[in-house]
């Protein structure tokens, strides 16, 4: 953290050297620093002992009733607080595969520093599409210079020890990875073909919200204690057929990835004949 102590102090010095006068304004022409710093790891006391700059997300782990999911960063200033509130500058940058609307908002914010305070979180909400089954999408935010704030400085080592090396984190930018993809898992590659059919997004997300299972259920499967287990694979075939039968007897049948109507193996085959299959 030396160089970003330094380069603050630097800062420091530059801002109330320009603005020096018998009597000192923050404002009048004189601004304050801005920078992006959020917190990647703590100690057991709750300090932060890294920094980052980037972050991934998959709505794999999140249950398939949330539409929708917040994350957030931190923005910070340099110098003291005042007693006014301070808009900042968030752009779009290039790089963003992304659409603001479509696959993220940032609407919840106001982009205010506000009086007396010296950090703002910035919300970025990340939308649930179907685009995120096959593709990463990427949100690159950064910050821009206006009438209250510069940027001093580009880049900060991501440790919070003097005494350690690290990497350089930007100062100025932030970037969101996020996607829903997701791979055989392979207790069902060894197993589940057998009860549930060929593995596929849809026949695997309509099982687990049947049966209550989830992502890391899977992960853990065959462990001690583990909802996904090979002895409870019939039950849950027998539990996925009612469902599917249900389903089709209501006029809503299931449909799989490519459009077909979701089948089990023959033991628990699901009857479609009304549908002409």
């Amino acid at each position: 953290m030396k160089k970003f102590i330094y380069t603050c102090l630097a800062f420091t010095a530059i801002l109330f050297g320009a603005c020096s006068e018998e009597t000192v304004s923050l404002y009048d022409g004189c601004k304050a620093g801005l920078f992006i710093q959020e917190i990647n790891t703590t100690d057991m006391y709750g300090n932060p002992r890294s920094y980052r700059d980037s972050t991934s997300f998959s709505f794999a782990s999140v249950n398939e009733a949330y539409k929708d999911y917040d994350l957030r960063f931190i923005v910070r200033t340099m110098g003291n607080t005042v007693n006014e509130a301070r808009p900042y500058k968030i752009a779009i940058e290039e790089g963003t595969t992304a659409v603001e609307g479509v696959d993220f908002d940032l609407s919840r914010n106001d982009f205010i520093v506000h009086a007396n305070n010296s950090t703002d979180t910035v919300w970025v909400r990340l939308i649930r599409t179907n685009t995120l089954r096959t593709t990463t999408l990427r949100i690159k935010l950064g910050l821009v210079a206006n009438e209250y704030f510069d940027l001093p400085i580009d880049y900060y080592k991501n440790s919070a020890s003097w005494s350690e090396d690290g990497t350089r984190n930007s100062a100025t930018s932030y970037i969101i990875r996020f996607s829903e993809i997701y791979t055989e898992p392979f207790y069902w590659e060894s197993f589940g073909g057998d009860y549930f059919g060929k593995f596929t997004i849809n026949r695997y997300l309509e099982l687990n919200k049947v049966m209550g299972w989830t992502v890391n259920d899977w992960s853990n499967a065959g462990s001690s204690g583990s909802k996904v287990a090979l002895g409870k694979f019939d039950f849950a075939a027998r539990v996925f057929q009612k469902h599917l039968q249900k389903m089709a007897d209501a006029g809503t049948p299931v449909l799989d990835d490519d459009g077909s109507y979701i089948q089990l193996p023959a033991k628990y085959a699901v009857d479609y004949s009304q549908y002409g299959v």
